[in-house]
């Protein structure tokens, strides 16, 4: 009974709203009840048809995703429980950045996986002689190999844990009968460990600390207007902007309108780049250069 009063509160607003609205005007709730109600409706109904038509009880996979999308309709508490909403609004907004950053550590993957499979590829079997009483087969790490590009995306996330990575290397010298393999492993625990991951873990403890700030004031403007505001998605360019671009002033004010060239230069003089966000010296000096100099009447005219 409770899902068909959902299914049907979901299907009036689509009504009334219009698809467009419906769609974009809040898109991850509504969107989110429109693919909750609607297939759990369905499920509970099918259910009740195959218990009141057929002596047959519905397939165990029926039951489990009916359950599922009941324990997932909790998660509308989220909006109205301000710890949760602040979680969920953190995650929905820092998705798209972490996306973002997320592709240089997977470029870095792709890279080396390839080289991998095409220098080690095939080289690591059971019945490899190399490999035979080694600590790379008494440890059965055989599924740890570069013999197709899955596999190879595997053992790079494995190696990047440096999860007993001494290990694969060493089966993997033993494997080619040359050390210089050694330098792939190497290379890509510099590569990778201490220069990806941690220009990754840098920026998301930024972004992270900039969308807490943002947060706050959204809710203390809540708060005093007495009324939830929808949460505005920053995209990835704006997030990376505010960390990598706000502390030097370099963003403008909100509301205010970017100055022309005929602003800041005076008429008959080249326009000047704009020093603005590279410290308050060079805007100084930025606004000295820009002032006309006093006429020699005027001087003459504050002496007497």
């Amino acid at each position: 009974a409770l899902s068909a009063l959902y299914a049907a509160f979901v299907l009036l607003k689509l009504q009334v709203r219009g698809f467009e609205a419906f769609w974009y005007g809040e898109p991850l709730q509504n969107r989110f009840d429109l693919f909750n109600a609607l297939p759990c409706l369905c499920l509970e109904v099918s259910c009740l048809v195959i218990v009141y038509l057929t002596p047959q009880s519905p397939a165990t996979w029926i039951m489990r995703v009916v359950v599922l999308l009941h324990v997932l309709r909790t998660v509308r508490l989220f909006k109205h429980v301000k710890p949760l909403r602040h979680m969920t609004n953190f995650v929905v907004q820092l998705l798209p950045t972490y996306s973002r950053m997320g592709m240089l550590l997977l470029l870095v993957y792709y890279l080396y996986a390839m080289v991998g499979e095409q220098w080690f590829g095939g080289l690591i079997y059971q019945t490899n002689p190399a490999l035979a009483n080694t600590a790379f087969a008494k440890a059965d790490y055989w599924d740890v190999n570069f013999n197709d590009f899955v596999t190879s995306l595997v053992t790079m996330f494995v190696l990047m844990l440096v999860n007993n990575w001494t290990i694969i290397c060493s089966a993997t010298v033993a494997v080619t009968g040359t050390k210089w393999a050694v330098a792939f492993f190497v290379s890509f625990f510099v590569v990778a460990n201490l220069i990806v991951l941690n220009i990754l873990m840098a920026l998301i403890l930024e972004c992270s600390s900039t969308l807490r700030q943002e947060l706050e004031r959204q809710d203390l403007d809540d708060t005093e207007a007495g009324a939830t505001t929808a949460v505005k998605v920053l995209s990835y360019e704006e997030a990376l902007r505010k960390v990598l671009v706000e502390d030097d002033g370099r963003l403008p004010d909100a509301g205010s309108t970017p100055k022309s060239p005929s602003d800041t230069t005076s008429p008959g003089s080249q326009p000047q780049q704009d020093s603005a966000g590279y410290g308050a010296t060079a805007r100084r000096l930025h606004r000295l250069s820009t002032t006309p100099a006093p006429s020699s009447g005027a001087m003459a005219g504050s002496a007497a």
